[in-house]
């Protein structure tokens, strides 16, 4: 179904493309797959794609080029099968980015093209690509984003001196009103986590993820020991906490929540200020802080550029294999639906985020 010109790959190297199937008994074959081109990849090609397949049911595939017996490109993907949003390969679901692991544009233009023969042999609607920014390799894309990482490897006293100087004098104020902050991988940690989800969730008009897909990324990853819960309290009450995952040399600030009750006491700022420390001092590289809108969330920039973050842009591409182009996609979450969430008493809202995200992605 894709063009003439879209079939062509760019590189010059003899390709084959092998999909594999995810599954627990592939996970050794993938990480010697992934080893030679990005060992960080096997994060999301093992943990994160073991994680959507036991809460949601996708089924992920490793597509990927090789050259004689050597593998020189690959793409995690799943497969998501929805009768409200259509059938999909997203590279990867609930993940903000997950760019092409390739080493040059032609590689990766093959590799999409790959990816465009996988949909087309599933039967699928549309091939979505998050975070392949190059637009020779996709189109124009669908949507755009911003994306803000911070530097770890300086240390945390020069991460410090970054922050705006409204954040210092947040932490300061939260260390001087003795604001307990501490870091765990335990499950209590995930519980008291998801309970300020649900609140934050609600303030927002939007319902939560089920506690399922948090009780299993704490299976998959935080007792693994690739990520961990940070949390602050006040009163032996947990009134802030976030989730960071850690893939390679790069942590993830993945899931943040709070109650508004205690926002005076700056929980928020002295929760991701012991992240970045703990971080930095483990030797990590960067933390991702993820996708930001460029529309209508300018607070939300704000507030991750004033810890020092670096900023780019990234692109989202959905290529409609009917249409044989790629088509707009929208990213306005806020309408008339987030009056009803944020009005359903708490055990519907959890109900509705049961039925909803898996059609989501």
């Amino acid at each position: 179904m894709q063009s003439k010109e879209q079939k062509q790959s760019s590189s010059s190297e003899p390709t084959e493309t092998i999909c594999r199937v995810f599954s627990r008994a592939d996970r050794d074959n993938w990480k010697r797959e992934l080893a030679s081109l990005d060992p960080s990849a096997q994060f999301l090609a093992n943990e994160w794609a073991s994680l959507l397949e036991t809460t949601y049911g996708y089924k992920t595939h490793l597509v990927t080029l090789k050259a004689g017996d050597q593998t020189i490109a690959a793409i995690p993907v799943s497969v998501v099968r929805s009768t409200l949003t259509g059938s999909r390969a997203i590279s990867m679901p609930f993940f903000d980015l997950c760019p092409p692991i390739a080493k040059t544009a032609d590689l990766a233009k093959s590799l999409f093209n790959e990816l465009l023969s996988f949909a087309e042999k599933q039967k699928l609607d549309y091939v979505e690509a998050r975070g392949w920014s190059n637009e020779s390799t996709c189109g124009t894309p669908s949507l755009s984003f911003y994306n803000h990482t911070v530097p770890l490897s300086e240390g945390p006293e020069s991460i410090f001196n970054r922050f705006s100087s409204s954040n210092r004098r947040a932490i300061r104020k939260a260390q001087k009103e003795g604001v307990d902050v501490g870091i765990s991988t335990g499950i209590e940690a995930v519980k008291d986590f998801y309970r300020l989800q649900c609140i934050t969730r609600r303030r927002h008009g939007l319902p939560p993820q089920p506690f399922t897909f948090f009780k299993n990324l704490h299976r998959e990853i935080l007792s693994e020991g690739k990520g961990v819960v940070v949390y602050a309290r006040v009163e032996n009450q947990t009134v802030s906490s976030s989730i960071y995952m850690e893939q390679g040399d790069t942590v993830h600030y993945k899931y943040g929540a709070s109650d508004l009750a205690y926002q005076n006491a700056r929980c928020n700022n002295i929760v991701m200020w012991k992240a970045l420390e703990h971080f930095s001092q483990k030797g990590l590289r960067v933390m991702d802080f993820g996708r930001n809108s460029p529309k209508g969330q300018e607070g939300l920039r704000r507030y991750k550029l004033g810890y020092g973050a670096e900023e780019k842009t990234v692109h989202y591409h959905r290529y409609s294999l009917k249409k044989q182009a790629v088509v707009p996609m929208s990213d306005d979450i806020y309408g008339w639906h987030n009056v009803v969430f944020a009005n359903l008493p708490a055990p519907l809202g959890r109900l509705a985020g049961k039925l909803i995200y898996k059609h989501i992605a």
